[in-house]
């Protein structure tokens, strides 16, 4: 099974960029899945619940206190207060979805997974340290390389100005950010951007990662 793994800042389309893939490939004869639920457009999502109880494997446990002890190395700071019990929880659902990832029995159903907020994309949002955020990514992305998961990564690489405009339009108040001043929203959103460029300068090389146009290049045509 193809897995399709989108990241990019808050308002870059993400969201709607998976409704589009979804129906594209779907055109295709491809057999698609969401990982969650669309909130602009109702189509198919997994049941996640069912992997819940997989979070708490031996070795997972091993991994999630691995990542904790990093966490503590981590002080916080002016976009995240720091609350363990949030890091506990992003932690255990990333788990959850390396567990998703490599679950052989999913490709009975379906061809290709897409996702809109997946490892890289939570894992860069949490915790927007430029030194430090790398060494967490890269233990999934070498637990992802280990299990052989087919998945692609794909950067929307949208302007900061743009996002800008495109969060302030939402207003959906469901997100720390959403309360943000506007500067305090603004220095987030370059913050953001730089740690995600960084990222994807770091790992350009990785065929796995890469921008959309690129994606669409090579597997969309």
């Amino acid at each position: 099974m193809k897995i399709i793994e989108l990241f990019g800042l808050p308002g870059s389309g993400k969201t709607m960029c998976t409704a589009e893939m979804y129906t594209e490939l779907k055109k295709r004869g491809y057999r698609c899945i969401l990982l969650r639920a669309n909130e602009y457009v109702d189509l198919p999502a997994l049941d996640r619940k069912r992997y819940i109880l997989r979070i708490f494997k031996f070795n997972n446990l091993i991994l999630l206190s691995k990542l904790l002890c990093l966490s503590l190395l981590y002080k916080g700071g002016e976009y995240y207060l720091g609350n363990l019990k949030t890091r506990v929880k992003i932690l255990l659902r990333q788990i959850m979805y390396l567990e998703i990832y490599k679950d052989k029995k999913i490709e009975n159903d379906y061809d290709i997974l897409i996702s809109d907020q997946g490892i890289v994309q939570e894992l860069t949002g949490f915790l927007l340290e430029k030194k430090n955020i790398y060494s967490w990514i890269n233990i999934f992305l070498d637990m992802i390389n280990r299990d052989n998961v087919d998945i692609s990564f794909i950067y929307l690489d949208y302007p900061v100005e743009k996002v800008g405009r495109n969060i302030k339009k939402r207003n959906r108040r469901t997100a720390e950010m959403d309360f943000y001043t506007e500067s305090t929203l603004d220095n987030y959103l370059k913050d953001y951007d730089y740690v995600l460029k960084e990222f994807y300068k770091k790992n350009n090389e990785n065929k796995r990662i890469m921008k959309l146009q690129e994606f669409k290049e090579a597997c969309m045509k």
